[in-house]
């Protein structure tokens, strides 16, 4: 259509060019990946597509039979331009959370009502990931109509290595060994390159034991609220991994024993803790 103006003073008039208006083209969801796979007790990134004539999703995560079900509607926030949110499910402490800060996730029905969340680590199992288009409700989310389906494989977690590293006194207190104001892994592997870190399966009295722990299935001890490492990752751990040997309910259980000089002495176990331990 055109827009006819006439101005009333002069009486002239002025058409505009021709205006083209297009429907809004049907919203459309999907998953990004149809087969998501993790270990148990990290953090599982779910991407869902959001494209079209709408910004929201709802998406349903597992189900009764399965014994964990999740319901809820994601959000493409008006600051993200990708047609994207990434959902980020912790499997320790079931604490949900979206990758981009403009996108958002609403619980609309978590299953509370007929079954509670797990009390433990989400079991290694395959459950069923489905989303539809707008918002997700109780009665949709079981017959959703037009839906993009997928499979969350929950595998069983690992440990793969345990090295133990010497370094001097001084390096517990400060260590950032290449000095960039940031304590991380690097600082280790620097320390190694420089020679300021051993690998050592002995250590002198008042020196600095390192343990390099290469395992699966820690993000979610580690990282509880998100997926991103936090300042406090040291008091992050002691708060979600059991130090205690004789635990029964500990899904991770971290000890430290003297090794027995003679047949008649008993080994004596370190106990590890805030103060003597750092966690990077």
């Amino acid at each position: 259509f055109t827009v006819l103006v006439t101005d009333d003073n002069t009486g002239v008039d002025a058409e505009s060019d021709t205006i083209e208006v297009n429907e809004v083209p049907d919203g459309s969801a999907e998953f990004v990946e149809t087969r998501i796979t993790e270990q148990r007790g990290d953090i599982i990134e779910i991407p869902v597509s959001i494209t079209g004539g709408t910004s929201t999703a709802g998406v349903k995560i597992g189900s009764e039979s399965a014994g964990f079900l999740l319901n809820g509607t994601v959000t493409d926030g008006s600051d993200s331009d990708d047609d994207q949110v990434t959902l980020r499910i912790n499997t320790v402490t079931y604490n949900v959370s979206v990758a981009d800060s403009d996108d958002s996730f609403d619980v609309a029905y978590n299953g509370t009502e007929e079954l509670e969340l797990p009390s433990n680590v989400l079991a290694a199992s395959n459950y069923d990931l489905r989303v539809v288009d707008g918002d997700v409700t109780p009665e949709n989310a079981d017959n959703p109509g037009d839906v993009s389906t997928g499979s969350l494989v929950v595998e069983e977690r690992s440990t793969d290595a345990f090295r133990t590293h010497v370094a001097p006194e001084n390096l517990f207190t400060n260590l950032d060994v290449n000095d960039d104001d940031e304590v991380n892994e690097q600082d280790i592997l620097d320390g190694i390159e420089e020679d300021t870190i051993t690998q050592r399966g002995d250590v002198v009295a008042g020196d600095v034991l390192i343990h390099q722990v290469v395992a699966s299935g820690l993000d979610g001890f580690i990282n509880p609220e998100t997926a991103n490492t936090g300042a406090n990752v040291t008091d992050q751990f002691f708060d979600n991994v059991e130090v205690n040997p004789d635990s029964e309910t500990a899904e991770i259980i971290l000890t430290v024993e003297q090794e027995a000089q003679n047949a008649n002495q008993d080994a004596d176990p370190v106990t590890l803790d805030r103060g003597n331990t750092k966690v990077i």
